[in-house]
């Protein structure tokens, strides 16, 4: 079982990276075996950072947030968010097929955008009969009325700021985690408006104080590093 907080630093190791296990122009998943589990974990929304490619990477990730306020209904599923859906759908035949090849517990994980795409393969995953041994989130929007689909997963939890217009933004439908909810970051002279949704600077440490004033959450497995 992974702890939350290499959970964590998987999102932000993935985050940058253009390589993924599955992946095309709308999402990015990969892949890690740790802890004798598979840990599928999809990447959040781009930044721009240097190239024109980055600029249109980035782009392209939040025309696909933005779409996401559409909700249409998926026979078996219920309504959901269009493009967090489809990116999903996308890559989870794939993805599936390693899941049954491996044979192993697998864990989902995810930041921001990566959250809600993350929940659709679990939905898609049960629905299949292999239900997932954890989901964790961190900051991540919510996908719509999966709820009654991903309630067996008994491990995982969803992390956000309270602040976080991301988290709580429409449509808000039924989010399928229980989340945990941090303190909100002191407010700056020059407010960042996403000061607590990024990972190394808000999520990690909010977090780490977290489990150390929660030790019970995860004894044993939790390692502060």
């Amino acid at each position: 079982m992974p702890s939350d907080l290499r959970l964590c630093d998987i999102c932000a190791e993935i985050y940058p990276r253009n390589d993924p296990t599955w992946g095309n122009d709308k999402i990015r998943v990969f892949s890690y075996q740790e802890d004798g589990c598979l840990i599928i974990a999809a990447a959040g929304s781009r930044v721009a950072v240097d190239t024109e490619l980055d600029r249109l990477d980035t782009l392209h990730d939040w025309w696909r947030d933005l779409a996401a306020i559409k909700q249409i209904v998926v026979p078996r599923f219920g309504s959901v968010s269009d493009s967090f859906w489809e990116d999903a759908d996308s890559v989870f035949d794939s993805i599936f097929a390693e899941v049954t090849r491996l044979g192993l517990p697998v864990w989902l994980t995810a930041h921001s955008k990566g959250g809600p795409e993350v929940q659709a393969i679990a939905a898609r995953m049960t629905e299949k009969g292999v239900v997932p041994a954890g989901l964790t989130t961190f900051e991540s929007p919510a996908i719509g009325y999966l709820a009654w689909r991903l309630g067996v997963i008994t491990a995982g939890r969803d992390y956000a700021h309270l602040g976080d217009f991301i988290v709580s933004a429409p449509p808000e439908v039924n989010h399928p985690r229980a989340i945990t909810w941090f303190p909100d970051p002191p407010l700056s002279l020059f407010p960042d408006p996403f000061a607590n949704h990024h990972l190394a600077t808000a999520v990690r440490p909010a977090l780490v104080r977290y489990l150390a004033a929660n030790p019970d959450i995860q004894a044993g497995l939790l390692e502060i590093r």
